[in-house]
């Protein structure tokens, strides 16, 4: 009598958890199709200072494209790509590139 009781409990955890996996796979695709179809968002405006110490609004700076590096003084592989950066913007600057 033991058997079919266990066989039952067993068919019912594995029911709950089938379904329970259902669900979540269910709001995960739900949730990317809703992500995908809300269109694209505006950046929130901010401002941060240049090398300068001068303010710089993102709304600024609109129909630009934007890079924003944020790095320290103290991170070695930050100062590493600081010449990379450099030569970036040159290539680019006449092009709306800040």
């Amino acid at each position: 009598m033991a058997a079919p009781r266990a066989a039952a409990v067993a068919r019912r955890r594995g029911l709950t958890v089938g379904l329970t996996a259902a669900a979540i796979g269910l709001a995960a695709a739900v949730g990317l199709v809703w992500l995908q179809h809300r269109g694209p968002r505006l950046a929130p405006d901010f401002a941060v200072p240049d090398l300068s110490g001068q303010a710089v609004r993102l709304s600024a700076l609109r129909g630009k494209v934007v890079l924003l590096n944020l790095w320290t003084t103290w991170c070695p592989p930050c100062r590493e790509e600081m010449p990379s950066m450099q030569r970036l913007y040159e290539r680019l600057r006449d092009r709306d590139f800040q």
